[in-house]
């Protein structure tokens, strides 16, 4: 009778055990799967940080850019004005000319009369 009582607590102990390893066998296969998401997400989060690197290095490089452009208008800006600037004074320059041209024949207008 003891040795019943000692098979039946072996066997329920074997299969308390068989349930324990199987129960062990799919947590570690989960474990496992686990471990192979987690490093697949590690891979999409390195890639992820490296685009948006790239893409704040574009952000920086329009900026820069775009500053350049601003200064270049500026300047086309100040040549444009220096150029009406020049316009002007040719414009005066060419009125004063046309009004001595004027004085000149006038003059040799005068001297023929006399």
């Amino acid at each position: 009778l003891e040795l019943a009582v000692k098979i039946k607590t072996i066997d329920a102990l074997t299969s308390s055990n068989s349930s324990l390893i199987l129960d062990l066998e799919v947590k570690g296969k989960l474990v496992h799967e686990m471990k192979e998401k987690f490093n697949k997400l590690e891979l999409e989060v390195a890639k992820k940080s490296e685009i948006k690197n790239e893409h704040n290095e574009l952000k920086t490089r329009f900026k820069e850019k775009n500053s350049e452009i601003e200064d270049l208008q500026k300047f086309a800006k100040t040549q444009k004005n220096l150029l009406n600037k020049v316009d002007i004074d040719l414009n005066k320059a060419e009125a004063e000319k046309i009004k001595l041209q004027n004085k000149v024949d006038q003059i040799l207008h005068d001297k023929k009369l006399k």
